[in-house]
């Protein structure tokens, strides 16, 4: 018995030995190949080799007027959506733009701006030739489009406007 042990201790010795993390594996030099070099601090290649775990940070609202807007947003986007929704609603029209390259670039701009000041509202971009739009929310009622409206103008997208659409089964 002791004869396998032996055995197994000393196959498995050189494969130990050949252990490598996956930076240590690309920037291997081999013959006949490009050769890679990576410089970055040891906490990313920790995490970039598995060896540390990835913890994601966690906010907290600074005081009651953001954890209500907070909780505001997070009610509109559990609504019912347009997929489940048929009727009259209203959306905000943050861009309209005319159907160059320039005005898509655009209208996805004021998608990441909005994203960026209320990641709870929908954003969508489109294009309804010949021209592309940049829609936001989706309320069900006018009242509940004129809050939007505001919180939107005051992200910095003053020529927002409400529209209003009929959606079909």
């Amino acid at each position: 018995m002791k004869k396998y042990i032996l055995f197994f201790l000393l196959c498995a010795s050189p494969i130990v030995g050949l252990a490598q993390t996956f930076t240590e594996h690309i920037q291997q030099t081999i013959p006949g190949q490009a050769t890679v070099k990576i410089t970055q601090s040891q906490e990313i290649t920790k995490l970039v080799d598995g060896t540390i775990p990835v913890t994601h940070p966690t906010t907290t609202p600074t005081n009651k007027a953001e954890s209500a807007a907070e909780e505001n947003d997070l009610k509109a986007s559990t609504k019912q959506t347009p997929a489940t929704y048929h009727g009259i609603v209203y959306r905000i029209q943050a861009y309209a733009g005319g159907n160059s390259r320039q005005a898509k670039a655009q209208a996805y701009a004021v998608q990441a701006k909005i994203k960026a000041a209320l990641p709870n509202i929908p954003v969508l971009v489109t294009f309804n030739s010949p021209r592309w739009l940049c829609l936001a929310g989706f309320c069900q009622s006018q009242e509940e489009a004129q809050q939007l409206l505001q919180r939107i103008k005051n992200c910095g997208v003053p020529s927002a406007i409400i529209v209003r659409r009929n959606t079909h089964r």
